[in-house]
Parts: structure tokens; sequence; C-alpha cells
């Protein structure tokens, strides 16, 4: 308890307990403390403040009450036939039952109000939790839509693409556009492949890429073996070491339906959350469609009809 709170309550219990009989001096002076009346008026005091401010106090004015009620026996103030005992005890003994029932009733709120508080505590908590997990949740069923949805999206994306002919020529950049629309795509180049190695300068890029080496580790591995290589599988402890002074993320070949590698898409970079196994199996998936409908190119037309002539002759 605060020295102002304190002096603040003993302020009042003197005021309450002194009234009383101020109150009775002004209405009779023979008796101010009511105790020629039919009701004790004279125990509102210690009843008041013992309910108020607790047993002491309570005590205290009562204590106070009795003093004054004795002193004014002794002295002849107020008028009495006989010492004043049985107000006396009644006053000590209100007082003191008064107090102790609110001092009991102050310990159980204050400690209602602490479990109270507690629980507010735990449901704030809980409530915290609760918004962060919802929130975790929403984004958990978006992340899940959207691989639900990303490889539908892009093979339809790739079909409508292809209604026609493809070629790297043409359609490159329309490819490299439909990997950064559904894939998560932010940077990469398209290359043409010939014979398993790759030929030319690139057919197409999407972003600001950094020209990629023809001999980038992780470009060739993925042409030369037909499958998907990235970062994570390249550290892998059964895979050449050489293949982590790479400069790409990931390599992704398009890969027609005879297995011959048509063309390679080299990644330098997309968002981490698409930096993943199943976004990399649906670029491959979308690459290999759009190997199995590539269109003959100029070249491989001529060499073709070349061969057809050599086998007539």
């Amino acid at each position: 308890m605060t020295p102002s709170l304190a002096t603040r309550r003993l302020a009042e219990s003197i005021v309450v307990t002194a009234a009383i009989p101020a109150i009775g001096w002004l209405v009779d002076r023979s008796d101010p403390f009511f105790l020629h009346y039919r009701f004790p008026w004279l125990v509102f005091a210690p009843l008041l403040v013992a309910l108020r401010h607790g047993f002491t106090l309570g005590f205290g004015s009562a204590f106070a009450l009795g003093a004054a009620l004795i002193l004014g026996w002794r002295t002849r103030l107020v008028p009495m036939a006989s010492f004043p005992g049985e107000p006396v005890v009644g006053l000590v003994a209100l007082a003191m039952i008064a107090g102790q029932f609110a001092e009991l009733w102050k310990r159980e709120v204050r400690r209602l109000e602490g479990g109270l508080a507690a629980i507010r505590r735990e449901a704030d908590r809980l409530a915290r939790a609760h918004v962060v997990l919802e929130a975790s949740h929403d984004r958990l069923d978006e992340q899940l839509q959207c691989k639900a949805s990303s490889l539908r999206d892009a093979m339809d994306a790739a079909s409508a693409l292809a209604q026609a002919d493809v070629t790297l020529g043409a359609d490159g950049a329309a490819i490299v556009d439909l990997f950064a629309a559904h894939c998560g795509l932010e940077i990469g180049e398209l290359f043409r492949v010939e014979r398993g190695a790759v030929i030319g300068e690139r057919c197409a890029s999407v972003g600001r890429p950094e020209r990629t080496r023809r001999d980038d580790p992780l470009l060739a591995h993925a042409v030369r073996s037909g499958r998907l290589t990235y970062i994570p599988a390249a550290a892998a402890p059964e895979r050449d070491r050489a293949l982590l002074r790479s400069s790409l993320l990931a390599a992704v070949p398009f890969v027609d339906a005879s297995g011959d590698v048509r063309a390679v898409l080299s990644v330098q970079a997309m968002p981490f959350m698409s930096f993943e196994r199943a976004n990399l199996d649906t670029m491959v998936t979308v690459a290999t469609s759009f190997a199995s409908r590539f269109a003959a190119e100029p070249r491989d037309r001529e060499t073709r009809a070349a061969l057809t002539e050599d086998a007539s002759a």
C-alpha cells in the first residue's frame, strides 16, 4: 500500500468516526452518542469504516468511540446514568465482525481477480496463437491451392500455345513467359540443344539474366542426363561436387518422346517459396509437353530431307 493511499484511508476513517458524534451534538447536545434513542446510530461509524477499510481501521474507529464514551462518562460532559459498558462492547464487537468479514471478502476478491488476470493472459496468448495459426492455415491453403492448380493451369496454357506447331525461334519468348507466369521463374534463359550440346545464342530470356556459360556444370549435366538438375540435388553426396560451382539454381531439360533433349532452360532466380521440388517437377512436365510438340526446325528438315534422298539413292 502506498503512503498516500494509507493516509487517505486513515483520514476517511477519522472523518467518519468523528462525523457521527458531531451530527449527534448538532441534533441533541445532551446526547451526542445517541444513547437514549431506540436505534444505536453510533454503530454506523465503525461499521462503515470496517466494511470499507478492513479490520484494523474499523477496530480503531470503535475503540475511539468507546474511549470517547468512557471519557464523557468520567468527566460528566455527557449525562449518563451508568457506565456505558454495553455500547462500548457492542461497538467493538460489531467493528471486529464487520472488519473480519470485509477482510475475507477482499481476500476472495483479490484471489478471483488474480485468477481472472491469469485467465485473461492465457486468453490473450491463445488469441494471438489463434491469429498466427489462422494466418498460417490461410497461407497453407493458398499454397496448396496454388500447387494443385499450377500444373493444370500451366498445362492448359501450354496446350493453348501449342495449338499450331511450336518452334523455339518463334515461340521461345512465349514459352519462358509461361514459365514466369505459372512457375515463378524470375530470371532465366532458354537454349536450343542439338546432338547433346547447347548450340547458338539463347532463344529467349526473362528478367535480366547474366549470360550463361555453355560449359556451366549444372547446364551440361542437365543436357547430358536429360534430367532436372538443381542445387539441392547437386549437393547430394553421390553427385559430382563440380556441379556446386554452377552459377545457376536449376537447369530444366526439354526432353521429347524419343528421349532426345531439344532445349534447356537455365534458372538463375526465382522466389524461395517456388524453389521446391513440386514446382520444379511442374516445370519439367511443362518442358516435356513442349519438347514433344516442337515442330522440326529448318535445319532439322534439311537434314531429314538429305537423309531421305540418300536412302532413295
